[in-house]
């Protein structure tokens, strides 16, 4: 049986603040490096505009996930609900608007 810990807010916020999604790819975290353990990564969103607001996310190697945020839609829309990512892959977000798209989150570190 592995070892678990909170690892603390989601590797591309800073200082606990909400990630606000830019022109292009953002990185929101990467996952610890190797295959030995893995991160359960948990990711909420926000919209502020007031239409709703395409998002594409992509999980390490795997296809785009394309996600429609609601307008004003608060931080009550859960993404991601322990998804294990390991191996230093990484979430990126890629919004149709920008600006008004904020994402924070945790995740808890297991280990072997």
């Amino acid at each position: 049986m592995g070892n678990f810990a909170y690892g603390g807010d989601l590797s591309g916020q800073t200082d606990g603040k909400p990630i606000l999604l830019g022109a292009g790819a953002t990185t929101i975290h990467t996952a610890t490096a190797g295959t030995g353990g893995w991160d359960e990564v948990h990711v909420e969103y926000a919209n502020s505009h007031t239409s709703a607001v395409e998002i594409s996310v992509n999980e390490g190697a795997v296809g785009a996930l394309i996600i429609s945020v609601p307008s004003k839609s608060g931080w009550v829309t859960l993404y991601a609900k322990d998804l294990p990512l390991n191996n230093g892959n990484a979430i990126t977000v890629t919004p149709a608007t920008v600006d008004v798209i904020q994402i924070k989150g945790y995740f808890n570190r297991y280990t072997a």
